[in-house]
């Protein structure tokens, strides 16, 4: 599980489910997101499924996310990524 807090969008968690040549993704946030933004998840990871060889759905669901995991792991530290 991968799970991101940004500052447009707020949090996102992404469960990855590998089986074989398949890869099932499951997209967790706490409110719906603008439709723009799944069709464009959705297209990066069907083209990434194909350019890997896999096969593969993504689900996007609204649900609580509860405590943030990376709170817990990072304890008060925390880190900012940057591209």
């Amino acid at each position: 599980m991968i799970e991101l807090e940004l500052p447009v969008s707020g949090r996102i968690q992404f469960d990855g489910f590998l089986h074989g040549p398949r890869l099932d993704l499951v997209v967790r946030t706490p409110d719906a997101m603008p439709t723009t933004l799944g069709d464009t998840l959705s297209e990066a990871f069907h083209a990434g499924c194909r350019r890997g060889g896999l096969d593969g759905a993504i689900r996007f669901q609204v649900a609580a996310l509860g405590p943030s995991l990376a709170a817990g792991a990072l304890g008060t530290r925390r880190q900012a990524w940057t591209a």
